[in-house]
């Protein structure tokens, strides 16, 4: 052939060919993956609104909370107004508790200042980084024990992957680790609004 290519060929025209068939069963995934990123979608505007709901008082306390503990908290945020029984992760630790708080793993590890001081530590050690200089505040012990929290619960989650905590845990937690003002409390962020999380 001397080097050239030969008019005649065409990419791919040694492929199979799909049949009528495969091109149909094809199509049907298609739709039906569709279908779930729509239904996923519309599930998640219904939750959405839902909590957005009980943020605003629209739906009370007691229509969803399971636990009996929650209520909505000071500086909520619509992430914020969820029960314990909502989440399904913690479905295991639940089995025996009526609240995640009653569980009891949750105080020692979520509100013991030696363990919070530990857990700090291991950050400091691990990722180089800690809280800054103004000392053991009960803001810096909310802080520490909201991470607490998240580890025991989902383990390591990574940079930017942030779950929002119960409505009973937060208002536990607030209640060990109070602050003077209520409206010194911070709410849930989403990773697109936090920078440095130690930065509180």
């Amino acid at each position: 052939m001397n080097g050239q290519i030969p008019d005649n060929l065409a990419p791919f025209q040694y492929e199979p060919r799909f049949t009528a068939e495969e091109i149909q069963r094809r199509r049907e995934q298609l739709q039906a993956e569709v279908q779930n990123v729509v239904a996923e979608v519309d599930h998640n505007d219904d939750r959405n609104r839902i909590l957005q709901q009980r943020l605003e008082g629209e739906l009370a306390v007691e229509r969803w909370c399971d636990c009996n503990n929650c209520d909505v908290p000071q500086n909520p945020t619509r992430q914020m107004c969820e029960c314990c029984h909502e989440h399904t992760a913690l479905d295991e630790k639940l089995e025996d508790y009526n609240c995640i708080t009653e569980h009891p793993d949750f105080a020692p590890v979520c509100l013991t200042p030696a363990v919070l001081h530990m857990v700090v530590n291991s950050l400091k050690e691990v990722r180089g980084y800690g809280p800054g200089g103004d000392g053991w505040t009960n803001r810096l012990y909310r802080h520490v024990s909201y991470r607490a929290y998240t580890y025991w619960i989902h383990q390591r989650l990574g940079r930017y992957n942030r779950r929002a905590t119960p409505a009973c845990v937060v208002l536990t937690i607030r209640a060990n680790f109070p602050e003077e003002n209520d409206e010194s409390y911070i709410s849930f962020k989403e990773a697109d609004e936090v920078g440095d999380a130690w930065h509180l």
